[in-house]
């Protein structure tokens, strides 16, 4: 997961409306292709966009080579852990699907449930490459609280170790801007 063109590769993969419609019974909204929900207005609405042509496009750009109806990454097969908690009931179907999608592709997915604290201790550790989780962005009013928390490299739920400091600093700046314009410029790049 390292490689970005592996990770766009899962986002392609994955059909978003799909899981609406099989795990939250279509009652999910409309899928959102960043951490914003459609229509906030807070960042460039992204289409979350399914399709596996291109999914595999980025593999092979990636270096991936398809060998029995399985890629394979310098030599190795590729494979991803998906870690979710059961406390949230749509979040251990949503991996299961999710797993579903990806070896439809070729991707070969393992899922590990538990609860929410050993499960991020375990992504903390290095142990998973994918980790499910539920974050409401609505009630905290700001469009940078979720991603300062997630992706910040200081963020106290980046489990991930992800550190990027042309992000941080735009997180910063949409921070300390209080012209919502500006903000969204800043929130559009981000």
């Amino acid at each position: 997961m390292a490689n970005p063109l592996v990770r766009r590769t899962n986002s392609f993969a994955i059909d978003r409306q799909g899981i609406i419609d099989a795990v939250l019974s279509g009652v999910g909204g409309v899928p959102a292709g960043t951490v914003y929900p459609v229509g906030k207005g807070w960042a460039a609405d992204i289409p979350a966009t399914y399709d596996t042509v291109q999914a595999e496009k980025l593999l092979a750009e990636a270096g991936a080579v398809k060998e029995n109806e399985r890629w394979m990454l310098d030599g190795e097969p590729l494979e991803i852990d998906i870690m979710t908690y059961s406390s949230r009931a749509a979040l251990p179907s949503t991996a299961e699907l999710t797993q579903a999608f990806l070896s439809e592709i070729g991707i070969t997915a393992r899922v590990k449930v538990g609860e929410w604290g050993a499960s991020n201790d375990a992504i903390t550790a290095g142990d998973a490459d994918m980790f499910l989780q539920a974050w409401i962005t609505t009630p905290q009013g700001d469009p940078g609280a979720v991603l300062e928390t997630l992706l910040k490299s200081d963020g106290g739920s980046n489990s991930g170790k992800y550190a990027n400091s042309a992000l941080d600093k735009l997180l910063d700046n949409g921070r300390l801007t209080f012209d919502q314009k500006k903000r969204k410029d800043f929130y559009d790049q981000v």
